[in-house]
């Protein structure tokens, strides 16, 4: 993996790309290869390239049952960051109660993270309102 992101940052930097690989976790029930972000975090940091950065999955952090408060030492690597409920891995609603997540969003603004934030989640059978739905719950935890 290590070897692989350089070759991969060799190709961005020499071909001028605008282009940033983010390092994502992926919990235990999906993969046996970086489960948490602190694992991520360390071989990011091994990697030690511009080009190879941190995706923060709050999903894959609320499967772990790992805290958050990780990111604090990765904030120059976080360039992605998606989130489902982990309650169904549904998109979230503006009336969801998902534990965790306003620590989550208080470390990104913590950290000054300005990114974006995607959903990454089971579409229910109405894509559109699952957007809008979560769309509000943006609007109502991210400020």
């Amino acid at each position: 993996m290590i070897r692989f992101c350089r070759m991969a940052a060799e190709v961005i930097q020499e071909n001028h790309f605008d282009l940033r690989i983010a390092v994502e976790h992926v919990n235990h029930t999906e993969t046996n290869f970086l489960n948490t972000f602190a694992q991520a975090l360390a071989i990011t940091r091994e990697i030690d390239r511009p080009e190879i950065g941190l995706a923060a999955d709050f999903y894959h952090f609320a499967m772990e049952g790992e805290g958050s408060d990780v990111m604090r030492e990765a904030a120059d690597l976080i360039c992605a960051v998606q989130l489902a409920n982990p309650n169904g891995r549904c998109f979230p609603k503006p009336e969801a109660n998902i534990p965790g997540i306003d620590a989550f969003f208080e470390h990104l603004a913590g950290i000054g993270y300005r990114g974006g934030i995607s959903v990454e989640a089971t579409v229910g059978e109405d894509f559109a309102a699952d957007c809008a739905a979560a769309a509000q719950f943006f609007e109502n935890h991210c400020r």
